[in-house]
């Protein structure tokens, strides 16, 4: 065998090899291509069957609303009436219940204010420190701790004064809070 001959058989060795890849390369394209079709077709499909679902529950909902309503008879309609009218009345008494505790509460809290000798108008100023555990509403965010005796440095206003007074001291600190807008 010359080296010519051998030479041929690796070229046709070399060809066939190429094919095959070239075979495989175009299955695994047309597999995706088919994968693709697959997909979009499953895509289709689930789109057709979302919209019928829809379709089926708005012929649904349009039968029911054209469906007429029976009439109902005028003796359940009083009855009915009856209810809400009860209903409406026992919601009345109880705002009115309601509005006479406060203004009772509002009563007692301005007996318990007045008749004191320190204050030149007779009225209550001080009040009781409230508890930590459970905060007045009008506390909106914890701002700064200030010491007590460094107040007149800082200028609190009266304003934010009096509520402090009110919140009460701690160990001879005081806890400023900003107020709710």
């Amino acid at each position: 065998m010359g080296t010519a001959a051998k030479v041929k058989k690796l070229s046709q060795k070399m060809e066939t090899k190429k094919e095959k890849v070239l075979r495989t390369t175009k299955k695994k394209k047309s597999q995706k291509r088919k994968a693709k079709k697959e997909k979009k077709m499953l895509r289709k499909w689930k789109r057709k069957e979302e919209s019928q679902k829809r379709r089926r529950k708005m012929e649904k909902v349009l039968i029911k609303k054209t469906r007429k309503k029976k009439k109902k008879s005028p003796r359940i309609k009083a009855e009915v009436l009856q209810r809400t009218k009860k209903k409406k009345r026992q919601k009345k008494t109880l705002e009115m219940e309601k509005n006479l505790k406060l203004i009772k509460a509002e009563g007692e809290r301005e007996n318990n204010d007045k008749g004191k000798r320190d204050d030149p108008f007779r009225r209550k100023t001080k009040q009781t420190p409230r508890k930590m555990a459970s905060p007045p509403h009008w506390i909106h965010s914890f701002n700064v701790v200030i010491c007590y005796e460094c107040i007149p440095f800082y200028g609190v206003s009266e304003f934010s004064w009096k509520k402090i007074e009110s919140f009460g001291k701690i160990n001879r600190l005081l806890i400023v809070f900003s107020l709710s807008k």
